[in-house]
């Protein structure tokens, strides 16, 4: 415990010092929030076509620039494939919150896209239970963080070294 003096009517008194704030830790939904903050932006980067900044809705097939868009999940409020590439897709505003994930659409898509054999396989693993860790978020988060500007300098017209792991 740490003391400090202090004169009080011409005496020294010993006294305590006052408690020190602990910093707050964040807490699992804080980790949860910026890992998905950095996967957002990786997916709706990764939607791109070539040379641009600007994607495809993956339902309505309009085009819109990225930060316009939301990462849209096929699956929606399942740990499981919360963090999935191929369950999340750039998304316009309407079709993402408006028309609640346009899923009729969205499947489709993802069919034509992925095929139907893997889409099933999506759809059985959702089924799944899935708690995420403190550490395996912190490691989602570093993890996309470290993919954006590999994805930004392929629009760029600009060349990065590529390590592997």
């Amino acid at each position: 415990m740490r003391y400090y003096w202090k004169k009080a009517k011409g005496l020294r008194r010993k006294k305590k010092c006052p408690k020190m704030r602990k910093k707050r830790q964040k807490s699992l939904m804080g980790h949860k929030k910026d890992a998905w903050r950095e996967f957002s932006r990786y997916i709706r980067l990764r939607d791109c076509f070539d040379n641009t900044e600007h994607a495809f809705c993956f339902t309505c097939r309009k085009p819109y620039h990225y930060k316009d868009m939301q990462a849209g999940h096929y699956i929606h409020d399942l740990n499981s494939t919360y963090f999935n590439p191929m369950n999340v897709h750039a998304q316009c505003v309407r079709c993402n919150y408006f028309l609640n994930g346009n899923g009729k659409v969205y499947r489709k898509h993802m069919v034509d896209t992925y095929g139907r054999k893997a889409v099933d396989k999506l759809e059985r693993s959702a089924k799944a239970g899935k708690k995420f860790t403190k550490g395996e978020l912190i490691r989602l988060k570093k993890r996309y963080k470290r993919l954006i500007p590999k994805l930004k300098d392929r629009y760029y017209g600009r060349t990065t070294q590529i390590g592997f792991d």
